[in-house]
């Protein structure tokens, strides 16, 4: 499986569409199609990637229609724990981009800066707490506390950049 990133022009955001080797199998052109839903509110791209997992072309379709079924699901106490820490208050944030396509443009930034945009580029939608816990190293490294305030603080600097959002 690969992942090839697209800029939707309708969201003005990038988007992640996987693709699998098996699906080029049966498709004698060589070309994918592939049908991305995203966003809020839902829009949908038209996608199409050959052999190479280069982009031929983009497609925004004037509507779409989903037509599924609710399911319920349930989930460990460990998944839930993650997000209530945000109920009860605590800021969350998710990365726009992945961490390989900002690290150059951050080459002068702190080694915490560093290791908090990393943390939050890796880890999807990630809690205050999580992160101190996943730059505990550079806590220990640096030979000074990081409280939760530096944290948010990096964090709000990113989001005014552009390069994640508040979840």
């Amino acid at each position: 499986m690969a992942q090839v990133r697209v800029h939707c022009e309708q969201c003005r955001r990038p988007v992640s569409v996987e693709v699998q080797d098996e699906e080029f199998e049966n498709n004698p052109t060589g070309i994918l199609r592939i049908l991305l839903v995203h966003g809020d509110p839902f829009h949908a791209i038209v996608v199409y990637v050959d052999r190479q997992l280069r982009v031929r072309g983009i497609e925004y379709p004037d509507s779409f229609k989903i037509d599924a079924s609710v399911e319920t699901t349930l989930v460990s106490s460990d998944s839930v724990s993650s997000s209530l820490s945000e109920e009860l208050g605590e800021s969350c944030f998710q990365a726009v981009y992945a961490y390989d396509e900002v690290k150059d443009r951050e080459r002068t930034s702190f080694i915490l800066d560093k290791a908090v945009l990393k943390a939050v580029c890796e880890s999807g939608t990630i809690c205050i707490s999580q992160i101190k816990r996943q730059v505990a190293g550079v806590e220990r490294a640096l030979g000074e506390r990081i409280n939760l305030q530096q944290i948010e603080e990096i964090c709000e600097k990113y989001v005014r950049e552009g390069l994640i959002r508040r979840a």
